[in-house]
């Protein structure tokens, strides 16, 4: 799999735990059971597949990645992180939305660990991007033609914000497909 003339497209993440993963579904199955919306063409995302993205990298090649998993063991034994869901939101805006989410407030620490990635990442020539980290969880993928009054009724849904402790960091390749994207976990970095 780590062969050099393969190229892996990556993004490194925070875990997200099991028992969330099962809140968020479980609300959202009982929000798609009960709304007079039309669901049927809409992209959820399996609960599997819920992260929060602290850095997309994008192409590399195998050997870049061997590199790239041993760069970032200064992750391991590091503090967890606090977190808890926040609201449904919109992205790019609630006006033209691509992306429904969950937003994600975390501990300001998390900034620190992500300057430590993207200088990793300097050292091994990857040019990294300043982007703006905003935590979030995406729910679901939209194209044209959704209804938008089921959108709005989406973002109101209340429920309750769960703390959850972020104790695991993932470096994934995520494959494209025409059905969507399949993740495979690369090397995990786990937290204390």
């Amino acid at each position: 799999y780590l062969e050099s003339v393969t190229m892996h497209r990556l993004f490194i993440s925070l875990d997200i735990p099991p028992e969330i993963k099962t809140y968020i579904s479980e609300l959202l199955c009982e929000f798609k059971r009960t709304t007079k919306h039309n669901i049927v063409n809409l992209r959820w995302e399996a609960p599997e597949k819920y992260h929060i993205t602290l850095k997309f990298i994008g192409n590399l090649s195998g050997d870049n990645l061997k590199l790239l998993i041993r760069k970032m063991f200064f992750i391991e034994n590091r503090n967890s992180f606090q977190g808890y869901l926040d609201i449904f939101s919109a992205f790019p805006n609630e006006k033209n939305p691509r992306i429904i989410i969950s937003k994600v407030e975390i501990q300001p620490k998390i900034y620190d660990l992500i300057v430590e990635i993207n200088e990793q990442l300097n050292e091994m020539g990857h040019r990294t991007e300043a982007m703006l980290f905003k935590p979030h969880i995406t729910l679901l993928r939209l194209k044209e033609n959704y209804d938008t009054s089921f959108i709005n009724e989406l973002l109101k849904l209340e429920f309750k914000k769960v703390e959850m402790k972020l104790d695991q960091v993932t470096i994934y390749d995520s494959k494209l497909k025409p059905s969507g994207s399949e993740y495979h976990k690369i090397q995990s970095y786990k937290l204390i």
